[in-house]
């Protein structure tokens, strides 16, 4: 195939699209090569190839070839700043094709053609913002079930869409504080999860629409919890023996999940604190209902964590694995977030949290008196003014 080479003028934009094997960036472009490979996949493991291939080779080579050519074009498509609109109605088909081959049971070749696709053609692949909190929703765990029962094309999807939600812009879309832009001018180079927001979203009216992040952060909390619940568990059914085998749940859980849900809270208690809102704000009430689902499962894995150290005093690989699962759940660094930005909140905002902070507070120091570290420590606490003292004199 000709090298394809011309000049593109888009919204006072000169950009030269000078790549090889590009036949050209329109939708049909992208509407044909997906023909090509929902046809040809088909009894893709079949003995027999379709017709007019006529080896099993040569059909897994065109594939290959086809989802490069693909991957080219999509490469292209954000070089040239216009990813917002080029693909129209073929990115759902795209996507779900895409995802699709990723559960299949194909070639290893063709496997690692469509994950560089995926890689470079994801912030085009992925729906609109509201579209795709409903996708991050049904793909999200509704039980206590393990990751692992999620497919492969589930969980690479899963790591997308929670990827995407990473950037500022699109925390604050959620939340309903901005209506985000059509897309950025100038797109990233290189592969990148972070994809475009739904310019339709945003505030309508005084307070913003938080509805939306409500069901989001109760979701992501929830499957927080479900591992931390089975992290927890797993300790305390192997908490009389000396070694400790590491769980394959223990990885399973995408990293992304912890730092969405860290980064909504900072965005929601930031706002809370710039614009000196008051308790008829509709993000104190978001605030107030995600903190009284949190503090309480706090509580609960503070209580959980003292028993088993006061059951397995003389286990120290224990408690080497309980503060690696503190850490990463709701009563990790996450409260601690939390419980130093609600110093700068009015009290009348605080106050309706004020018994769920209290139930907070006994097993919390329980389990500080339990760590090794607690009485040297206190003593060097109790010792501390007397050595002032004496500095100073």
């Amino acid at each position: 195939m000709p090298q394809f080479d011309r000049m593109f003028v888009l919204h006072r934009q000169v950009v030269a699209w000078h790549r090889p094997y590009c036949v050209d960036l329109e939708e049909s472009t992208f509407s044909h090569l997906r023909s090509f490979l929902e046809r040809y996949c088909d009894g893709i493991n079949s003995d027999v190839p379709p017709l007019p291939f006529p080896s099993s080779r040569e059909h897994h080579n065109f594939l290959k070839l086809c989802l490069r050519l693909l991957s080219n074009h999509l490469a292209l498509a954000l070089a040239g700043g216009v990813a917002t609109s080029i693909l129209g109605r073929q990115a759902r088909p795209l996507r779900n094709l895409l995802f699709r081959l990723m559960d299949a049971s194909v070639p290893d070749e063709i496997q690692e053609a469509v994950i560089e696709t995926l890689s470079v053609g994801a912030t085009m692949l992925l729906p609109p913002l509201r579209e795709r909190m409903e996708l991050l929703h049904s793909l999200l765990p509704q039980g206590p079930d393990r990751w692992e029962s999620l497919s492969k094309g589930q969980r690479m999807q899963l790591d997308i869409i929670l990827t995407s939600l990473q950037d500022h812009t699109h925390v604050a879309s959620l939340l309903g504080y901005s209506c985000p832009p059509d897309g950025p001018d100038v797109p990233s180079s290189g592969p990148t999860f972070a994809a475009y927001p739904d310019p339709s979203f945003g505030t309508t009216g005084a307070h913003p629409d938080t509805h939306l992040a409500e069901i989001l952060m109760k979701t992501l909390l929830r499957n927080l919890g479900f591992y931390t619940d089975q992290a927890l568990g797993e300790l305390e059914k192997n908490s009389d023996k000396l070694q400790q085998r590491t769980s394959s749940s223990d990885s399973s859980q995408p990293a992304h999940l912890h730092q969405l849900l860290c980064s909504l809270q900072k965005q929601l208690l930031a706002y809370c604190h710039i614009n000196a809102v008051t308790e008829n704000s509709s993000s104190v009430a978001l605030l107030h209902k995600h903190l009284q689902l949190l503090l309480p499962h706090a509580t609960d894995i503070f209580s959980r964590s003292a028993a088993l150290i006061k059951e397995s005093s003389w286990n120290g690989s224990i408690r080497e694995k309980l503060q690696d699962v503190i850490y990463v759940s709701a009563a990790g660094s996450m409260l601690c977030q939390i419980i130093n930005s609600l110093l700068l909140l009015p009290v009348t905002v605080v106050r309706p949290l004020l018994s769920h902070l209290l139930d907070l507070l006994p097993p919390l120091d329980q389990l500080n008196r339990l760590l090794p570290a607690a009485s040297p420590l206190e003593d060097q606490e109790l010792q501390w003014p007397l050595h002032g003292q004496l500095t100073e004199n």
